[in-house]
């Protein structure tokens, strides 16, 4: 810092700030998303709504876009950016089934697991059926 200069302070004024996001900005969003389904035509769908700011997707039918690449063209054309939705996490099953060592029944019935038993005395099975 210079001698004799001063500090400045900054405050973020929220309110002003959540009105530029959310009313001001409304009209050019809501233009620039009509544009891009204007561009696309048929099919296009603008949804238009509000979380902290003002914001617009446009959807297509997938087929459009796979064929066509028709939300891509339109939004290069607008100067937009298209990125996709990402992916919801799905639930996880649990564990996928773990295999079980091959043992001969006597093995397992030597370990003490009864379960483990089981199952060697019915590969045995399975295996003299074959």
């Amino acid at each position: 810092m210079r001698p004799g200069a001063r500090l400045m302070a900054f405050v973020l004024d929220q309110e002003g700030g959540a009105e530029v996001l959310k009313v001001l900005a409304a009209g050019a969003i809501k233009d620039l998303a009509g544009q891009v389904a204007d561009a696309i035509g048929e099919g296009a769908e603008v949804k238009i709504y509000t979380t902290d700011r003002v914001a617009a997707s446009v959807s297509v039918p997938a087929e459009m876009q796979a064929r066509d690449g028709v939300l891509t063209r339109a939004a290069a054309a607008a100067g937009l950016e298209v990125r996709p939705k990402p992916a919801t996490e799905k639930r996880s099953r649990g564990k996928g089934r773990k295999a079980r060592p091959e043992a001969t029944p006597a093995e397992a019935k030597a370990s003490g697991d009864a379960n483990e038993a089981w199952v060697a005395a019915r590969r045995a099975q399975g295996k003299a059926g074959r």
